[in-house]
């Protein structure tokens, strides 16, 4: 209503419900663009752009003091853009990987006390589910990011999933 919900890539939007401190303690709702218009290329940048984002809430949020110590974040992400006429599951995981390695190089680069340590995906539908499994590791045995990420491939079945 206030027109300030993330649209454009490289917007986001922080929620978070600091009374509750339930888990997951908020989110972290990502600008994705126009409809029909995300692209493997673009969903990067927009995760790598929410990444940062929730990065630098760990870096101010309920901190007294500052600490030499580099703070491990650890994020869950959907699968984005695959539902209908969308990314393929396989674009998808790899742009997840690839924009959570970006805002890590740029935290490296910018020498801040926090570091994205854990990605954790989350998918309703078990047969998308699977194939992001085998995504992420076709992902992390070929190509750039081998060296960036290791992985549990088991798929952890949750209340709420469903068969098709």
């Amino acid at each position: 209503m206030l027109g300030i919900y993330p649209g454009p890539i490289e917007t986001c939007q922080v929620f978070t419900d600091p009374e509750q401190w339930s888990r997951p303690p908020g989110a972290v709702v990502a600008g994705l663009g126009p409809i029909g218009g995300l692209s493997a290329a673009s969903l990067a940048r927009a995760i790598a752009h929410a990444s940062l984002t929730a990065a630098l809430g760990h870096l101010t949020g309920g901190a007294s003091a500052p600490s030499p110590e580099v703070r491990q974040v650890s994020l869950s992400s959907l699968l984005i853009g695959t539902g209908q006429g969308g990314l393929p599951v396989r674009d998808s995981v790899q742009a997840l990987l690839t924009g959570v390695q970006r805002a890590n190089d740029r935290l490296s680069d910018t020498q801040l006390a926090v570091h994205i340590a854990e990605i954790e995906v989350v998918e309703l539908w078990q047969d998308r589910a699977l194939q992001a499994v085998e995504a992420l590791e076709s992902s992390l045995t070929n190509g750039e990011l081998s060296d960036s990420f290791t992985a549990d491939l088991r798929l952890e079945e949750r209340p709420g999933r469903q068969r098709r």
